[in-house]
């Protein structure tokens, strides 16, 4: 019996939607040498009837178009069935990347929030393949 119900564990999911991605926070964490590092802060929605194992994420952060974080996590975190949780991740962005967005800012800054899209690319423990997601949304003007 308790074969047959550790079987019926590994199932495929017939119905699984893709996880969603949505970034929390950035936080400045420090600067060495010519670069800025951030604490990045996402939530994985898990959509689906079966909890999935997170092991391992990249991330790219774009302000109007232009690539200014890029980070990794390779901890396995749980997202249990139909829930969400946290990733968190180190990013850093050069500082000649970061004056010339600066001064991109300066000269036409944002109306209301300032537009911004993360791309991620997520490996899942139980996928032989990484999925690819994206999200857009504002952050608030300074």
């Amino acid at each position: 019996m308790l074969l047959a119900l550790s079987g019926c564990a590994n199932l495929p999911v017939t119905d699984f939607d893709e996880p969603e991605i949505r970034l929390i926070s950035l936080r400045p964490l420090s600067v060495e040498n010519m670069e800025a590092r951030f604490e990045i802060r996402l939530r994985v929605i898990n959509p689906n009837p079966v909890g999935i194992t997170v092991k391992g994420l990249y991330s790219e952060v774009f302000l109007r178009d232009r690539r200014v974080l890029s980070g990794t996590s390779s901890g396995r975190n749980l997202i249990p069935a139909y829930g969400e949780g946290e990733v968190v991740l180190l990013a850093g962005i050069g500082m000649l990347d970061s004056l010339a967005l600066i001064r991109e800012l300066a000269e036409k800054p944002p109306a209301g929030g300032l537009p911004y899209t993360l791309k991620t690319k997520l490996s899942l423990a139980d996928l032989p393949y990484a999925l690819r997601l994206e999200h857009t949304g504002s952050l608030a003007a300074p």
